[in-house]
């Protein structure tokens, strides 16, 4: 698969997904480290920083729920009685 082919929009989503999902798991901790920081020693930096990591949070996690919702549901078995 060539890098063209991979960025269409209809291909490898749960590879994205992944990718977004990693991306998060960083900004939460990047988040958590910057807002603890800020709190503790009140250097102006580390609330600029908690406050974009926010943000990225809020665009990863936009990220993840389109990746998984062009993958589709996963279809459960149910009694029709």
């Amino acid at each position: 698969m060539t890098p063209r082919e991979f960025v269409q929009p209809e291909q490898s989503n749960t590879v994205k997904a992944a990718v977004h999902g990693a991306m998060l798991v960083g900004a939460v901790a990047c988040c958590l480290y910057n807002g603890a920081a800020y709190y503790y020693r009140r250097e102006t930096h580390n609330g600029v920083n908690a406050v974009v990591y926010g943000l990225l949070i809020a665009l990863e996690v936009v990220n993840v729920q389109h990746h998984r919702s062009v993958m589709g549901t996963p279809t459960s078995v149910t009694d029709e009685g």
